[in-house]
């Protein structure tokens, strides 16, 4: 399986929080479509790294400059920090963080054109 969203062009909203050992990662644009990911500190560590050097590789003017000529979409950002274990229950909410697989292996697309 394969979801996407694209949030790149309106404002969101990020709710970062921690449950004991799981860090979620919740994105929710106007329309109530969402993405919730839940990682280990392992995890959380290697994205936060892995954007922040993205990040400073990027030439911002050139994408002001682009044909697209636009850096839409904002972002709030709510961290909430909780001694709370990720698989409890709270009344009235689902579980955070249950095993879950919703992807399965892909094989290697070709990025070569076809004729």
């Amino acid at each position: 399986m394969f979801i996407t969203n694209c949030f790149a062009y309106t404002d969101i909203e990020a709710d970062l929080r921690q449950c004991s050992e799981i860090f979620i990662l919740a994105l929710k644009d106007p329309a109530d479509n969402a993405i919730h990911l839940s990682l280990n500190y392992s995890q959380v560590k290697q994205l936060a790294e892995g954007m922040l050097t993205m990040l400073t590789q990027v030439r911002v003017k050139e994408l002001i400059d682009s044909e697209y000529k636009h850096l839409t979409g904002g972002m709030g950002v709510k961290i909430s920090l909780s001694e709370q274990s990720a698989s409890d229950d709270e009344e009235g909410e689902e579980t955070i963080c249950r095993q879950a697989n919703l992807s399965v292996p892909m094989e290697p697309v070709s990025l070569s054109k076809t004729a």
